[in-house]
Protein backbone atom coordinates (compact mmCIF):
# COMPACT_ATOMS: atom_id res chain seq x y z
CA UNK A 1 0.00 0.00 0.00
CA UNK A 2 1.06 3.53 -0.58
CA UNK A 3 2.35 5.48 2.40
CA UNK A 4 -0.53 7.96 2.26
CA UNK A 5 -3.09 5.15 2.25
CA UNK A 6 -1.48 3.55 5.31
CA UNK A 7 -1.35 6.83 7.20
CA UNK A 8 -5.02 7.52 6.39
CA UNK A 9 -6.35 4.10 7.46
CA UNK A 10 -9.22 4.18 9.94
CA UNK A 11 -10.45 1.49 12.32
CA UNK A 12 -13.84 1.49 10.60
CA UNK A 13 -12.19 0.24 7.39
CA UNK A 14 -11.37 -3.10 9.03
CA UNK A 15 -14.00 -5.78 8.64
CA UNK A 16 -13.02 -7.99 11.60
CA UNK A 17 -15.69 -10.63 10.97
CA UNK A 18 -14.60 -11.25 7.37
CA UNK A 19 -10.91 -10.42 7.95
CA UNK A 20 -10.85 -7.72 5.27
CA UNK A 21 -9.48 -4.22 4.88
CA UNK A 22 -11.50 -1.76 2.78
CA UNK A 23 -9.69 1.32 1.50
CA UNK A 24 -9.36 3.71 -1.42
CA UNK A 25 -6.22 4.18 -3.47
CA UNK A 26 -5.89 6.32 -6.58
CA UNK A 27 -9.64 6.93 -6.43
CA UNK A 28 -10.51 3.23 -6.57
CA UNK A 29 -12.15 1.21 -3.81
CA UNK A 30 -10.09 -1.81 -2.83
CA UNK A 31 -10.51 -4.79 -0.53
CA UNK A 32 -7.67 -6.92 0.81
CA UNK A 33 -7.73 -9.99 3.02
CA UNK A 34 -5.89 -9.71 6.33
CA UNK A 35 -3.55 -12.44 7.55
CA UNK A 36 -3.60 -13.88 11.06
CA UNK A 37 -0.39 -11.99 11.89
CA UNK A 38 -1.77 -8.65 10.70
CA UNK A 39 -4.93 -9.17 12.73
CA UNK A 40 -2.82 -9.98 15.81
CA UNK A 41 -0.80 -6.79 15.35
CA UNK A 42 -3.94 -4.70 14.86
CA UNK A 43 -5.48 -6.23 17.99
CA UNK A 44 -2.32 -5.30 19.91
CA UNK A 45 -2.58 -1.60 19.00
CA UNK A 46 -6.37 -1.31 19.13
CA UNK A 47 -9.04 -1.81 18.06
CA UNK A 48 -11.00 1.36 18.61
CA UNK A 49 -14.53 2.12 17.42
CA UNK A 50 -13.39 5.12 15.34
CA UNK A 51 -10.37 7.17 14.42
CA UNK A 52 -7.16 6.52 12.55
CA UNK A 53 -5.01 3.44 13.03
CA UNK A 54 -2.02 5.73 13.42
CA UNK A 55 -2.94 8.79 15.48
CA UNK A 56 0.28 10.58 14.51
CA UNK A 57 0.00 10.57 10.78
CA UNK A 58 2.99 12.49 9.54
CA UNK A 59 5.82 11.54 7.26
CA UNK A 60 8.31 12.48 9.99
CA UNK A 61 6.61 10.10 12.43
CA UNK A 62 6.70 7.30 9.88
CA UNK A 63 10.39 7.88 9.14
CA UNK A 64 11.21 7.94 12.85
CA UNK A 65 9.40 4.65 13.53
CA UNK A 66 10.92 3.08 10.42
CA UNK A 67 14.45 4.05 11.45
CA UNK A 68 13.86 2.64 14.93
CA UNK A 69 12.57 -0.66 13.51
CA UNK A 70 15.47 -0.98 11.07
CA UNK A 71 17.97 -0.45 13.89
CA UNK A 72 16.17 -3.00 16.06
CA UNK A 73 16.41 -5.72 13.40
CA UNK A 74 19.93 -4.65 12.41
CA UNK A 75 19.21 -4.21 8.71
CA UNK A 76 20.55 -0.72 8.03
CA UNK A 77 19.63 0.45 4.56
CA UNK A 78 16.36 -1.48 4.45
CA UNK A 79 13.70 0.50 2.61
CA UNK A 80 9.94 0.15 3.00
CA UNK A 81 9.75 -0.87 -0.64
CA UNK A 82 12.09 -3.81 0.10
CA UNK A 83 9.30 -5.30 2.20
CA UNK A 84 6.98 -5.13 -0.78
CA UNK A 85 9.50 -6.96 -2.97
CA UNK A 86 10.11 -9.56 -0.26
CA UNK A 87 6.36 -10.08 0.12
CA UNK A 88 5.94 -10.67 -3.63
CA UNK A 89 8.90 -13.06 -3.80
CA UNK A 90 7.71 -15.05 -0.80
CA UNK A 91 4.24 -15.35 -2.31
CA UNK A 92 5.82 -16.62 -5.53
CA UNK A 93 8.02 -19.11 -3.67
CA UNK A 94 4.89 -20.45 -1.95
CA UNK A 95 3.28 -21.05 -5.34
CA UNK A 96 1.06 -17.98 -5.72
CA UNK A 97 0.34 -17.14 -9.35
CA UNK A 98 1.18 -13.72 -10.82
CA UNK A 99 -2.46 -12.62 -10.93
CA UNK A 100 -2.83 -13.19 -7.18
CA UNK A 101 0.48 -11.46 -6.44
CA UNK A 102 -0.50 -8.49 -8.62
CA UNK A 103 -3.83 -8.25 -6.83
CA UNK A 104 -2.25 -8.33 -3.36
CA UNK A 105 0.26 -5.66 -4.42
CA UNK A 106 -2.58 -3.58 -5.93
CA UNK A 107 -0.98 -3.66 -9.35
CA UNK A 108 -3.31 -3.24 -12.28
CA UNK A 109 -1.36 -5.70 -14.45
CA UNK A 110 0.67 -8.84 -13.89
CA UNK A 111 3.51 -7.20 -15.81
CA UNK A 112 4.13 -4.88 -12.87
CA UNK A 113 4.10 -7.78 -10.41
CA UNK A 114 6.44 -9.83 -12.59
CA UNK A 115 9.13 -7.16 -12.14
CA UNK A 116 9.36 -8.15 -8.48
CA UNK A 117 9.94 -11.83 -9.19
CA UNK A 118 13.23 -12.87 -10.75
CA UNK A 119 13.31 -15.62 -13.32
CA UNK A 120 15.17 -18.04 -11.08
CA UNK A 121 16.96 -20.64 -13.18
CA UNK A 122 16.50 -23.40 -10.59
CA UNK A 123 12.78 -22.64 -10.33
CA UNK A 124 12.54 -22.89 -14.12
CA UNK A 125 14.41 -26.21 -14.10
CA UNK A 126 12.14 -27.56 -11.36
CA UNK A 127 9.05 -26.51 -13.30
CA UNK A 128 10.30 -28.25 -16.43
CA UNK A 129 11.12 -31.38 -14.44
CA UNK A 130 7.59 -31.43 -12.97
CA UNK A 131 6.15 -31.04 -16.45
CA UNK A 132 8.34 -33.87 -17.76
CA UNK A 133 7.29 -36.18 -14.93
CA UNK A 134 3.63 -35.40 -15.42
CA UNK A 135 3.46 -35.73 -19.20
CA UNK A 136 6.21 -38.24 -19.95
CA UNK A 137 6.19 -41.41 -17.91
CA UNK A 138 9.51 -42.36 -19.49
CA UNK A 139 11.60 -39.38 -18.53
CA UNK A 140 14.40 -38.62 -20.93
CA UNK A 141 17.69 -39.87 -19.51
CA UNK A 142 19.86 -38.90 -22.48
CA UNK A 143 20.86 -40.71 -25.66
CA UNK A 144 21.57 -44.41 -25.38
CA UNK A 145 23.99 -44.77 -28.28
CA UNK A 146 25.50 -41.31 -28.55
CA UNK A 147 22.82 -39.70 -30.69
CA UNK A 148 19.82 -37.64 -29.77
CA UNK A 149 17.63 -39.43 -32.32
CA UNK A 150 17.50 -42.84 -30.64
CA UNK A 151 14.79 -42.06 -28.04
CA UNK A 152 11.37 -41.34 -29.45
CA UNK A 153 8.50 -40.13 -27.32
CA UNK A 154 4.85 -40.98 -27.94
CA UNK A 155 3.56 -39.41 -31.13
CA UNK A 156 6.93 -39.62 -32.90
CA UNK A 157 8.24 -36.47 -31.26
CA UNK A 158 11.91 -37.07 -30.76
CA UNK A 159 13.74 -35.74 -27.73
CA UNK A 160 16.39 -33.16 -28.51
CA UNK A 161 15.35 -32.81 -32.14
CA UNK A 162 13.29 -29.87 -33.42
CA UNK A 163 9.86 -30.96 -34.64
CA UNK A 164 10.63 -30.09 -38.24
CA UNK A 165 13.83 -32.20 -38.31
CA UNK A 166 12.22 -35.58 -37.65
CA UNK A 167 13.41 -38.59 -39.68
Amino acid sequence: MRKGVVLDLEWTQIDWANRLLHYTSKGKSKVHPLSDRVLELLQAIGPRPTGRLFAERTDIMLRRYWAKAVRAIELEGLRRHDLRVTFARRLASEGADLKTIASLLSHSTIVMASRYIPADLQVQRDALARLDRRHNPRSYAGPTNGTERDRELPGSIEVGVPWDCRR
